[in-house]
């Protein structure tokens, strides 16, 4: 299957208005995309139900916009013997097993910290699906982490079937400049 035709499915979810494109919030050039799942937009644009979490909501989408505006992203790839050790400078990482090519964007400057789930659809193009408070997701091998890979999973099927995730060989396939392994 060819990578364009991943294009034309994006372009009908969003017509659809299951998929959302994510822009700057203060304008700026796009150096990589986001598109949201209706989950992720509302957590971005609102409604939000307290002052707080409306501001803890705009502490994450600062976080995606340093994504989108090419800002230096601290990235973590599982390792083959401590595929969990925490990274706890990483903005996004690689989560394990690699092998279903689910990302985490960390959102940890403000509280409570907040995992968004996503997979890459080509270079430099990351579809956010779901989300989730990292408190409630307890220690790596718990089924509550397990449950967030297969929610990402199922919610990348619903929305892009037939086609799979981008899979790479390093942090550069995934994103082209500007990133570093931590």
């Amino acid at each position: 299957m060819s990578i364009y035709g991943i294009y034309d499915v994006i372009a009908d979810r969003v017509n659809e208005g299951k998929l959302f494109h994510v822009p700057h919030a203060m304008g700026f050039p796009l150096m990589r995309r986001i598109v949201a799942s209706g989950e992720i937009n509302e957590l971005i644009v609102g409604p939000w139900v307290t002052q707080e979490w409306k501001l803890r909501c705009l502490g994450l989408r600062a976080d995606l916009d340093r994504f989108l505006d090419g800002t230096l992203i601290n990235a973590a790839l599982p390792s083959k013997d401590k595929p969990y050790a925490s990274k706890p400078n990483a903005s996004m990482r690689l989560l394990h097993p690699w092998a279903n090519e689910i990302w985490e964007i960390r959102s940890t400057n403000d509280k409570p910290s907040i995992r968004v789930f996503g997979r890459f659809a080509d270079v430099n193009l990351f579809i956010a699906l779901t989300w989730s408070k990292r408190k409630d997701l307890k220690e790596p091998t718990s089924r509550q982490w397990r449950d967030a890979r297969v929610s990402c999973k199922t919610e990348w099927t619903k929305l892009l079937y037939p086609y799979s995730p981008l899979s790479g060989a390093d942090l550069h396939d995934y994103i082209s400049t500007d990133a570093v392994l931590i």
